[in-house]
């Protein structure tokens, strides 16, 4: 997909987020995050651009059914966006991403979930992946985080997600969320965190004024 092709779909799809009632600044870091993630774990998860494709759509449109019923607002997400005709893809993708978005918190992807489990082993077994990824990326976004950087080291046994940050955030949601991820890969995840120093212009200039005279 080119650039022009890919731009109007983003637009499309933050349109849709937006009548919807969504977070979008929220959506757009979690989006951020998400999409960090696959692209640096492409050598564990080997998934291509499609799969990519739904995982930006889901991670932009996970919290849609938020302004209707915080508590189900995932399942209000699967549903928005599997019936939502007007997003350019066809009613199987538009499944799957509605289930990418659904599984971002709750429980995980069963076989006994019936629209989950009605569909092929193939498809379930990217909602799966894709889910693990998305759930870890909302857990890091949440409140105020911010987050200057993201580094996946990957290992033998674990994956090491090192963070660089303005201030110091909290990780326990991205450690509860992280479940699917280890039961899917077989990894467990360690986060790492560093603080960055954020200065103001006039402390910028201090520091700089004290360097040169001392």
């Amino acid at each position: 997909m080119d650039l022009a092709l890919r731009t109007k779909l983003f637009d499309n799809i933050v349109e849709f987020g937006r009548a919807a009632g969504f977070k979008e600044k929220h959506a757009l870091d979690v989006n951020k995050v998400a999409l960090t993630i696959f692209d640096q774990l492409q050598d564990l998860h080997r998934m291509g651009n499609t799969e990519r494709l739904w995982l930006e759509t889901a991670a932009l449109l996970h919290d849609v059914g938020k302004s209707k019923d915080k508590d189900t607002h995932h399942k209000l997400a699967r549903d928005f966006i599997a019936d939502f005709s007007s997003l350019p893809f066809g009613r199987k993708e538009r499944k799957i991403i509605g289930l990418i978005a659904r599984y971002h918190r709750g429980c995980i992807p069963s076989r006994d979930h019936k629209i989950f489990g009605d569909l092929d082993s193939e498809s379930r077994h990217y909602i799966r992946k894709l889910a693990a990824i998305l759930r870890i990326a909302d857990g890091l976004v949440s409140g105020k985080s911010k987050i200057k950087s993201l580094i996946c080291d990957i290992q033998k046994n674990e994956i090491i997600i090192r963070l660089k940050c303005k201030k110091n955030i909290s990780l326990n949601k991205a450690v509860k969320k992280a479940d699917l991820f280890v039961h899917i890969f077989s990894k467990s995840v360690i986060f790492d965190m560093e603080i960055i120093p954020c200065y103001s212009k006039k402390s910028l200039k201090r520091i700089e004024s004290d360097l040169i005279a001392g």
